[in-house]
């Protein structure tokens, strides 16, 4: 079962390294992609921790299992709703189909052994019945799939989804052969959790590699590693203090588990979009770099030396470009090109330029500011790419100095996506695990505990609400480029763990 739990994160892995979640389509797609996957894993979950059992069969089952969870990793590269590959989704709507298929067998299993007991039989058959029902309607749903359209038929893989757990949750409500009483289901859910945050290490660590390759160590960068480091570990402490969940059972535990999907998306965004924080503030770093060693040069240009020549300015400029290429190599040809371009057009500019002042030559003046502001961006896009954001990406402008800038303001853009449902989540987190905290309690709240409690609530609000600040360019911005996106995350889950440990006040009185 741990192999299996294994190989769920591992299909995570695959989509989130290449849909890097940072455009409002990706976001969509890596959502909708988590919650098939996650629902296939907690089906085949409610079969594992009530009747499995070390056999031939039940090794073969696990095998094909196993084979639907390298099927989400075959069709995970090319998973994108809005631009739909009709083998793909066909194939990934079998991949669904088959997988019920296997617990319709492994269903039919354990009903030919209790066959003679009508109080046990009946219950399980609606259960197979159900997943082979639904199985049948996966397999009708590919037919409406076709090359060159994105139908929306896929949103019905999500609904149905949701409808076989609640359903599977539903009956074993009513029938105690189907109880979850005395299995190991809390434990499952607590160590997927546990997987998950290994996950979220892994990533911090790839961002360390990263940072380490391109030289970036400084004071302030390395005071966000340790945020981010600090920050998951104190989320394992307080998701192990508060899951207090051995004693559950009946519609609390039910609850409880069902609560984990939202807390298990909510995690993985937060996760994704925290780790990003990491690269973001290099490339604020090194953007303010090469920002000033561009400076340096107009610094030089501003005596309007009567020696200066358009061929040193030139030659200047290209000697700060190669500096900044020395520490992060130009990947694509394009750079370099368009690069030679602008410092051609700085080279032919008349030499009386740059002995007079602005007004001399107006025009002049207008279009060497705009071939520098080219070079920057230009430069600032190449060194982009070294940190693995791609800045080209879905970029179909054909212009050469359109589509560097394009590509300039859309990793912005995209950035304060990642700023935006990074900060969601992180608040969502905190409300459902506030709320599995709450299930969890085997007394009813003492007014201290309320008080407490609704703290974390209001932390986790707030800390959805910080979304907003994007909203107000002048104010906002400032916040989104400043290096506490996470130590602000930290302080805040640091209160929280302050506040779980924190006694019960002695009476007044």
């Amino acid at each position: 079962q741990l192999f299996y739990d294994l190989w769920f994160v591992a299909n995570l892995e695959v989509f989130s390294s290449v849909h890097e979640v940072t455009q409002n389509t990706k976001l969509y797609s890596y959502m909708g992609y988590l919650t098939i996957l996650w629902f296939t894993w907690f089906l085949v979950g409610l079969f594992d921790v009530r009747y499995v059992t070390d056999s031939i069969f039940e090794r073969l089952a696990r095998t094909v299992h196993l084979g639907v969870m390298v099927g989400f990793a075959v069709v995970a590269s090319r998973f994108h709703p809005d631009s739909q590959i009709k083998s793909i989704f066909q194939g990934l709507s079998i991949i669904l189909m088959v997988s019920r298929l296997v617990l319709v067998v492994q269903y039919a299993a354990i009903i030919w052994h209790v066959r003679h007991f009508k109080d046990g039989k009946w219950p399980l058959t609606l259960v197979a019945v159900s997943h082979f029902l639904f199985a049948i309607i996966y397999f009708g749903l590919l037919f409406g799939f076709n090359d060159g359209q994105s139908p929306r038929i896929f949103i019905a893989w999500y609904v149905i989804a949701a409808c076989e757990a609640l359903l599977n949750l539903g009956l074993a409500l009513k029938w105690k052969v189907l109880s979850f009483a005395g299995t190991h289901l809390t434990e499952r859910m607590t160590l997927l959790t546990l997987i998950i945050l290994g996950e979220g290490v892994i990533t911090i660590a790839k961002n360390v590699v990263l940072i380490v390759k391109n030289q970036g160590w400084t004071s302030v960068t390395m005071g966000i590693l340790t945020a981010a480091i600090t920050t998951v570990y104190i989320f394992f402490m307080i998701y192990f203090d508060w899951m207090n969940h051995h004693h559950m059972t009946g519609i609390r535990q039910l609850l409880w588990t069902i609560l984990h999907f939202p807390f298990h998306v909510a995690l993985l965004l937060f996760m994704e979009g925290a780790t990003q924080f990491i690269t973001w503030w290099k490339l604020l770093e090194v953007q303010d770099f090469a920002n000033d060693e561009f400076m340096n040069v107009a610094a030089k240009l501003s005596t309007h030396d009567n020696n200066i020549t358009s061929e040193d300015v030139a030659h200047s400029l290209n000697d700060t470009v190669n500096h900044l290429f020395k520490q992060y190599p130009a990947t694509y040809q394009l750079t370099i090109n368009e690069i030679a371009n602008i410092l051609q057009n700085i080279g032919n500019i008349t030499n009386w330029f740059w002995s007079s002042n602005e007004t001399g030559f107006p025009e002049i003046n207008q279009r060497f500011t705009r071939d520098i502001d080219n070079l920057f961006v230009t430069v600032i896009n190449s060194i982009f790419v070294n940190f693995k954001v791609d800045p080209f990406e879905d970029n179909e402008e054909v212009d050469p100095v359109k589509m560097q800038y394009k590509a300039y303001t859309e990793t912005n853009n995209r950035f304060i996506l990642v700023f935006q449902y990074t900060y969601t989540t992180a608040g969502i987190t905190l409300i459902v695990m506030t709320m599995l905290y709450v299930l969890t309690k085997r007394q009813g709240l003492t007014p201290y505990n309320i008080l407490r409690t609704s703290l974390f609530l209001v932390l986790g609000i707030g800390l959805s609400l910080v979304t907003l600040v994007s909203i107000r360019d002048s104010h906002g911005r400032v916040f989104i480029r400043s290096p506490w996106l996470l130590p602000t995350l930290c302080i805040v889950f640091l209160c929280v763990l302050i506040l779980t440990h924190l006694p019960k006040p002695p009476p007044l009185i």
